[in-house]
Parts: C-alpha cells; sequence; structure tokens
C-alpha cells in the first residue's frame, strides 16, 4: 500500500474528490516538478479504483466497452479488457465554450474537442475500427 495519503483515500472519495484529484495531478505531469512522481502513483490509483468501480455499468459502442459518463476526470473505453481510449473532461461547459471532451485513441491525442460524451465515443469506435481495418 502506498504512503500517498492521497492514495489512502481514494476508495473514500467522492466522485467530485476524486475528479479534482486527477485533474491536480494531471497538472504536475506537464511540470517540471518534484511531485511528478506522486502525480503518476495518484492517477494510476484512481484508474485502478475507477476501472473496477465502474466495470459493470460499461456500455458497447461499436468496438469498444465504455465507462459510463458519472463525472469522472478521464472514462475509459476498453476493448478485449484493455484500456484503448479515453475521454478527458479538460474544462467546465459554458456559453463560449461548449466543447470540453478530449479523445485520445490508441495512444493519439485525437485534437478535436468533443461537447458530447456520446459523440467522442462514436468517434471513437470509428477511428478504432479503421485502425483495425474492420469499419
Amino acid at each position: 500500500m502506498s504512503q500517498n495519503p492521497i492514495i489512502a483515500k481514494i476508495p473514500l472519495m467522492t466522485r467530485e474528490q476524486r475528479y479534482a484529484a486527477a485533474k491536480n495531478a494531471t497538472r504536475f505531469l506537464s511540470l517540471d516538478d518534484p511531485r511528478k512522481a506522486d502525480a503518476e502513483a495518484i492517477l494510476g490509483a484512481i484508474d485502478a479504483y475507477e476501472i473496477e468501480y465502474f466495470e459493470p455499468r460499461r456500455m458497447t459502442v461499436g468496438l469498444l466497452e465504455w465507462e459510463p459518463h458519472d463525472g469522472q476526470y478521464v472514462m475509459r473505453g476498453f476493448y478485449e479488457g484493455k484500456v484503448v481510449a479515453t475521454i478527458t473532461y479538460t474544462d467546465t461547459h459554458t456559453a463560449g465554450r461548449k466543447n470540453v471532451f478530449a479523445l485520445r485513441v490508441g495512444g493519439v491525442e485525437r485534437g478535436e474537442l468533443f461537447h458530447h460524451v456520446a459523440d467522442a465515443r462514436e468517434a471513437s469506435a470509428r477511428i478504432f475500427a479503421e485502425e483495425r481495418g474492420t469499419s
């Protein structure tokens, strides 16, 4: 078990608290910060917790099984039990900022932001199928 107090609290956190912890940890990854290793550990622990937590509620879109959109910072898409796509909630929707969901498929950030999670899932299904040659 990790000595990191944040990791120890993950099972007791609300989704809002896990979201905030993931968002803060992600910020440290882009910096030359001594907390980078802790941030990676926190993100890994949140991933492990949420993968198990959301497994019974996954939904299929194309070839992928997706975690539900339940306010988490990252939603994971699975193929044959492995994470192959993610949708990251980058910011809050506002009148001037409608597209806030970033899509990554096969480890590649896809650039386009989406307004709706369902649209990002559909795009991921199309991209994943095209890259596998099964579209």
